[in-house]
């Protein structure tokens, strides 16, 4: 008896961390990152799960070539094979209405950044308006097509109840685990 009261404890517990999982927010930071015109890089190995709903960016152009400005640094959310794009926030380019004309929600643009000296700060609150990103993939990189290259250092925090589907699994499968039964 005191066997599976401790293992539905076990599993309750799982269960409460893999809720507050779901509501968490992804974290970008990085420093000194590069990217070349119109270059983006898929940021994990697997799609999302979930919702996002705000994207704050507090980051700076470090320095930047061919027009490359602070509110170049964007992020793509698309498939895998980067033929489709669901949404775009930041860029000068809007791949989103390039690529996926007819099925894209959008391309957002950040709050400030609108400068090429090096050290002017990027980013903002973006509100996208609870979109479901499950499936998609999530990028960075350079949004202006005709650009140079970039470097920029900060971070970029999608808010909402998204995380990584690797993340989100094997979470679930810790619930099972600890939830189970020990047979006599």
């Amino acid at each position: 008896m005191r066997e599976r009261y401790a293992c539905s404890l076990a599993g309750l517990a799982a269960a409460v961390v893999m809720a507050s999982a779901a509501s968490a927010d992804i974290n970008l930071n990085f420093q000194e990152v590069s990217y070349f015109q119109g270059n983006f890089e898929s940021q994990f190995d697997a799609p999302l799960v979930g919702q996002i709903d705000t994207i704050v960016g507090d980051f700076q152009l470090d320095e930047g070539e061919n027009f490359t400005w602070a509110n170049d640094l964007a992020i793509l959310i698309a498939n895998e094979s980067l033929t489709e794009v669901l949404f775009q926030v930041g860029g000068y380019t809007s791949y989103a209405n390039i690529m996926s004309p007819d099925t894209n929600l959008g391309h957002f643009s950040w709050e400030f950044g609108g400068d090429a000296a090096p050290g002017t700060v990027g980013g903002g609150t973006v509100d996208v308006g609870g979109i479901d990103v499950t499936g998609w993939y999530l990028y960075l990189g350079h949004g202006y097509g005709a650009g140079g290259e970039g470097f920029w250092s900060g971070s970029i925090d999608l808010q909402g109840s998204v995380v990584p589907a690797p993340g989100a699994i094997a979470l679930f499968g810790l619930a099972g685990f600890a939830a189970r039964r020990r047979r006599a």
